[in-house]
């Protein structure tokens, strides 16, 4: 009869969007082997939780050091500022002799620095404009140009901008 033993890893990161409400599955991450074949990839869960797949290992693989590279795939959509960290993960399985093993998982960040848990921030902002026309409808009466001028305001109220003009257009 062969010995066998097994052991796994799970990688743990989080994912912060400021600007706006995280959605699930709203950004994908991958690992990375040492050759840069993608091993796992997820997404985001709802609450920022980013969980891949369990790494697996057997017989062959105690002792052994593994590193692999963990980033967020970075997409295009406008207004967004992606992280484009990348972590170091080491992975280590130790055989414990009753079938079973270890696994140690440590996190580094660029500066090859040990963090508790790989972090990732975007930042979303919306930039939007907006065309408003507006015109007077006097009846009864002529109302000449330069007469009225028309104030547009925030929710609070405050002016944040002013127009007047020729009434024969449209403002």
């Amino acid at each position: 009869q062969q010995y066998r033993t097994v052991g796994s890893a799970q990688v743990i990161a989080t994912k912060e969007l400021v600007g706006r409400a995280l959605k699930a599955n709203e950004f994908r991450f991958e690992i990375l082997d040492s050759t840069g074949a993608q091993v796992r990839v997820t997404t985001n869960q709802g609450n920022g939780r980013v969980v891949f797949g369990r790494l697996m290992y057997g017989n062959a693989d105690t002792g052994v050091e593994y590193r692999y590279t963990l980033r967020e795939v970075a997409a295009t959509a406008a207004g967004y500022a992606y992280d484009d960290t990348e972590y170091t993960v080491v992975v280590v399985p130790v055989d414990q002799g009753n079938g079973t093993m270890s696994v140690t998982v440590t996190y580094l960040d660029g500066n090859n620095q040990e963090v508790p848990s790989p972090a990732f921030v975007n930042r979303y902002s919306a930039d939007t404009t907006a065309t408003i026309a507006a015109w007077v409808d006097l009846t009864g009466g002529s109302i000449g140009d330069y007469e009225f001028s028309f104030e547009l305001l925030d929710e609070e109220g405050n002016v944040i901008g002013r127009k007047g003009g020729l009434l024969s257009k449209k403002i």
